[in-house]
């Protein structure tokens, strides 16, 4: 049942009241109901504007028409193309009754109507076809190019006439590509510049006008998000032609990293947000199928290696030529191995001592002109740096460029500026990013102001050297571009290899259910986009084409028929040419088209379908060929972001295979929501899972081989997924735990070992499934978390914090009680023994037989006691696996109990059971050190907690099970604080984070006491033992920094100091303005450097 609403609209003629029958035929999810009721309340309150924003999939169509029949208006709709502009027809046949369908045929339309029905769908671009605007913006982005080549090149105004003329007539294409990148940026601003009715077309203003005689009072923007730039000015222009009319804008990314002008044309036309649901959200309530993000990684080929190697090669022969050998730590006649440090930060350690600083020429304050030019600037310019502003007020303008500076200096050997302690940050060696920063720097302030023609060229040489790494030097400063390298890495041709495993794979499990999508950025590239890779890149690769003909030439292509749909091509697999064809032909003819198509066979092993039509176009043949898809004609469809991105739909799809290089969080959001479609007549029901695959090329070795990689890092930025612990995470982390933005190069050294653990998770979409816990209630919130790596293991915390007790007291309450148990049934025996002997008229020997019995039981209980007293201690708890184990085996005992065994033979089961379990409960425990390391983290995740609300800073009472430390598969460990507000778990956070901080210059320090480790049962024993006696000795086996919420004041101090004494362990807070020598001691202590960034 769908919800009425009580809005009176007047309707006209017999076409308008076919909108008041208009009904959806199943029922709306619960969140659709919500929106419903949204838009009706604003209403109510004069609001005109809605902005809703749900993810693909989530039935946006749904929604807009159900306001249509709620509403009972002639209503606009808009789309950013025709694939999505058809689906709203599609979609419409589930609101119009089976036996009223004919009547309902005149209800929708698009602009080329005459007149315009009830329901008018049209593209943006219709409304947006230029006019004289076209002739204005030429002559404007010709005018920009003349100032751009004044200014970038230092040309006259005549000169640049004379130039661009040149290029019109030597190279017309070049031109036109000139003038369109102009024409785009000044488009973006056409609102700003120009009145709309000065630049439209006459066909669009004719059609303004007829949509106003139609008075459309409800307009629905669909894929709203485009609406930054242009499309946003002319719907401006159309809402204040439409005269007010109620606007709704859909979709399901709502617009990123957008300038201050293009949000606010965007907020102005649809208003802020007024109803989200994220993806992950819709996958919790059903609404969406679960999901996984894969990676799977290749290296180049061996040419593409080749070339990427002489690359850099090319930069680090310019590289020695700018610094120098002898600085840069090599002798003449070693070969530079790519990605290798020039020089160990070890062995630059043991030399630093006997280098020779460089000295000065007092009177001009100059280096001896025989050091390299770049080594010579550096020193130079630091000398400046600390006579002109102090290198203190560089470091806080520069902190890249001044890092750079440092770690140079570190790297010559030479004393660093003056009153500058060199932490780790400095004391290293460069990275490829410092040399990049120095050098263009050199290149600023000395090249490109010197005057001789040497300078000149040596500038132009470091300009082609650094193009081929990405970098470009402006007047603007260091700048990323796309490279050479970049190129070759993004299309390697080892990705349609990885397709093609990948495929195998997923059939292996899915079978004949398998329906997979390989999506590409083109069809193939184009030729000056590979001029000068020739060799190594051609027109084909990284292309849909490319794909489809290695896919032909795999095993696994006689399982899933590839089939390729792009804007201009429909090629099919020779194998099901014909049945794919006879189907087409079906398709067609129920589709109401009478033409023929055409198979016509093609070199590669596949054959392109044609049709000599005009109907025959990427819309018709896209929707023919997901139809056949879907079916199982074809399994794996090959295509471009262009078809397979915004708009398309497949419910059946189940793998998508992105080899696309957009990083754009639209586009990604877009494309991954493809897969996520429920099918729930399909094979899996409502147990669908997809898997979304990404592929990545690495060159590990060189300093530039994790371009792309770096890609695929951006790619997850602001998007989610499930987690190997369960958990939501936003960004790449949550594809693996060690990936990162700061990933180290060694890290991708064994990458096999990532691409077969996301084989292995790919084999079990069930056990994904059950990771999201679908239908299951979930707080939908962003909190923040920690992640810790690289943790010094810890040892076992003071077990007498549990109790409360110092340790001597708790080793003699331990003592007093196995004691207790022995005085308890000899206290006993005695008074049985002497009734006994009393009433036997002194029969000693009748009188022995209660201490005897006495004695065993006492044995018995003492040895009970001391096993949990012996757990307690060394902090040994069951698995689950242990105790289903010990559940069998008590089953197994009371079973052999019940078949009449004598008791010394069950007693003996008994004991043989019981050291069996303890047994093997201590080598589970003590074989893993997780168990330990997780509890000690919560211990002091529970002390600051508790400090916390003791100080007031979060509200009290929260629960200890709000409390998560959860282990990651590479071995980290998560901490956050759920079941809170945002705000409170961050505070949680960011204290965490500052105690588990490696120590540098914090004012407060507490120390952390610990007892031995021990590795087998006999030195857990002989610990238990030492314990027992109080003759362990606790150690501090390092010091934390106390958080800066706590350590501000007197009262935070107190209360950190007690709830950590409570929970982690004795100890006093430290001010190391009092003890310095502890700073000494434990500064570096931890994770190296490139750890800590990771860390962080």
């Amino acid at each position: 049942m769908t919800t009425k609403h009580s809005l009176d609209f007047e309707t006209e003629g017999r076409e308008e009241s076919l909108l008041a029958n208009l009904s959806f035929k199943f029922p709306l999810r619960k969140y659709q109901t919500e929106i419903l009721e949204l838009v009706d309340d604003k209403l109510k309150n004069g609001e005109r504007e809605i902005h809703i924003v749900a993810p693909p999939g989530a039935g946006k169509t749904i929604i807009g028409l159900q306001l249509i029949a709620n509403y009972k208006h002639p209503s606009l709709i808009l789309t950013p193309n025709t694939t999505i502009q058809s689906q709203w027809g599609q979609k419409l046949d589930l609101f119009v009754p089976d036996d009223q369908l004919v009547g309902y045929q005149n209800l929708i339309g698009t602009h080329e109507d005459k007149p315009l029905k009830p329901i008018t769908v049209m593209t943006y671009q219709v409304l947006s076809t230029p006019g004289k605007e076209q002739e204005y913006l030429t002559k404007l982005a010709h005018k920009g190019w003349v100032d751009e080549l004044v200014k970038g090149r230092g040309l006259s105004i005549g000169e640049a006439e004379l130039r661009i003329i040149e290029i019109l007539q030597n190279n017309p294409k070049a031109h036109q590509k000139e003038i369109s990148r102009h024409v785009s940026r000044l488009r973006k601003k056409l609102s700003e510049i120009m009145d709309l009715n000065d630049v439209l077309h006459p066909n669009a203003m004719q059609l303004l006008q007829a949509l106003r005689r139609q008075k459309f009072k409800l307009v629905l923007f669909d894929e709203c998000h485009h609406l930054t730039d242009y499309w946003a000015a002319i719907m401006k222009h159309l809402i204040a032609y439409l005269d007010a009319p109620l606007v709704i804008g859909l979709t399901g990314t709502p617009p990123e990293k957008k300038s201050q002008s293009q949000e606010g044309r965007y907020i102005s036309l649809v208003g802020d947000i007024d109803y989200q649901v994220p993806t992950q959200a819709l996958v919790k309530e059903g609404g969406l199928a679960p999901f996984q993000d894969l990676a799977y990684f290749v290296e180049p080929t061996a040419a593409e290696f080749k070339f990427l190697e002489e690359q850099h090669n090319e930069f680090h022969r310019l590289l020695e030529t700018l610094v120098g050998l002898e600085y840069l730590g090599e002798k003449p006649d070693r070969t530079f191995q790519s990605g290798e440090a020039l020089i160990s930060d070890q062995e630059n350690k043991e030399t630093r001592q006997s280098a020779e600083p460089i000295q000065f020429d007092q009177e001009n304050k100059n280096i001896t002109p025989c050091l390299p030019p770049l080594t010579a600037h550096i020193i130079e310019s630091t000398a400046l740096i600390e006579r002109e502003c102090g290198f203190n007020k560089f470091i806080k303008d520069s902190p890249a460029l001044a890092t750079a500076y440092l770690r140079a200096l570190w790297k010559f050997k030479q004393p660093g500026p003056r009153k500058i302690e060199l932490s780790d940050e400095f004391m290293q060696s460069p990275v490829l990013d410092d040399w990049m920063l120095l050098i263009d720097d050199f290149a600023a302030h000395k090249l490109k102001l010197a005057s001789d023609s040497t300078s000149h060229a040596l500038l132009e040489e470091i300009k082609l050297a650094l193009r081929k790494l990405g970098y470009g030097i402006t007047e603007q400063g260091l700048r990323k571009q796309a490279s050479p390298v970049d190129r070759v890495l993004a299309f390697s041709e080892g990705k349609a290899r990885a397709v093609c495993e990948i495929l195998a794979l997923e059939y292996r499990v899915l079978d004949d259910k398998l329906r997979a999508c390989v999506v590409t950025d083109f069809e193939k590239m184009s030729a000056t986009a590979v001029k000068n890779l020739e060799g190594v890149l051609s027109e084909e690769s990284g292309g849909a084409i490319a794909v489809m003909r290695t896919l032909l030439k795999s095993p696994i292509s006689l399982y899933v028929n590839p089939c390729l749909v792009t804007g201009s091509l429909l090629l099919i697999d020779n194998r099901v040419a014909e049945q794919f064809a006879e189907a087409a032909q079906q398709y067609l003819r129920e589709n109401g088209h009478k033409f023929e198509i055409k198979l016509v066979e093609r070199n590669g092993g596949f054959s392109s379908i044609e049709a000599s039509s005009g109907a025959w176009e990427s819309r018709l043949y896209v929707a023919l060929a997901t139809s056949l898809f879907e079916r199982g004609i074809t399994k794996c469809l090959i295509g471009t972001r262009g078809l397979f991105g915004e708009g398309w739909d497949s419910q059946g799809l189940n793998t998508l295979i992105d080899l696309t290089t957009t990083t754009s969080p639209v586009s990604v959001k877009q494309l991954r929501g493809r897969s996520i479609r429920i099918q729930n007549n399909g094979p899996f029901g409502k147990r669908k899972v997809a898997n979304n695959w990404d592929v990545i090329c690495i060159a590990p070795s060189l300093e530039k081989g994790l371009n792309d990689y770096q890609r695929f890092v951006r790619k997850h930025e602001g998007f989610f997924g499930i987690c190997d612990d369960g958990q939501i995470e936003c960004g790449v982390g949550h594809v693996h735990p060690s990936f990162s933005e700061l990933t180290a190069h060694e890290v991708f050294a064994s990458y096999d070992l990532f691409n077969n653990e996301m084989m292995e998770r790919a084999l079990v979409r069930d056990a994904i499934y059950d990771h999201w816990k679908v239908g299951e209630p979930y707080q939908n919130r962003l909190i923040p978390c920690l992640e810790v790596s690289k943790m010094r293991k810890l040892a076992l915390t003071p077990p007498h914090l549990k109790h409360n007790q110092k340790y001597k007291e708790h080793a003699s309450a331990m003592r007093g009680a196995l004691n207790g148990v022995y005085i308890e049934h000899f206290t006993l025996a005695s008074v049985v023994s002497l009734a006994l002997l009393f009433f036997s008229g002194g029969t000693a020997l009748l009188s022995l037989i209660p201490p005897v019995v006495a004695a065993y039981f006492a044995r018995k209980k003492a040895d009970s006691l001391r096993g949990r007293f012996f757990q307690e201690v060394c902090r040994l708890e069951a698995s689950p696996e242990l105790l289903n184990q010990e559940q069998l085996d008590l089953d197994q005992l009371n079973t052999e109990k019940n078949l009449a065994l004598s008791p010394a033979k069950h007693d003996a089961i008994v004991d043989s059971k019981i050291n069996k379990q303890i047994n093997s409960q201590f080598n589970s425990q003590t074989q893993s050190q997780t168990q330990r390391q997780t509890q000690g983290l919560r211990d002091m995740a529970r002390a600051v907690l508790s400090a916390l609300e003791l100080t007031r800073q979060l509200p009290p009472g929260i629960a200890d099970s709000s409390l998560k430390v959860s282990v990651r598969k590479d071995g980290s460990y998560r901490i956050f604080l759920d079941d809170v507000e945002p705000r409170f778990s961050k505070i949680f956070n960011q204290s965490m984070k500052e105690l588990l901080s490696p120590i540098s210059n914090q004012p407060y320090l507490i120390p952390k006491y610990e007892y031995p480790a021990f590795t087998n049962e006999k030195e857990a024993q002989l610990f238990f033992k030492r314990y027992l006696r109080g003759q362990a000795e606790a150690r501090a086996a390092g010091y934390h920094a106390v958080p800066k919420l706590l350590a501000r004041s007197q009262n935070g101090r107190d209360a950190f100091q007690d709830c950590w004494n409570k929970y982690v362990s004795p100890g006093f807070i430290v001010a190391t303005e009092t003890k310095p020598e502890l700073l000494n001691k434990y500064f570096g202590i931890g994770p190296s450097l490139a750890q800590r960034l990771l860390w962080e």
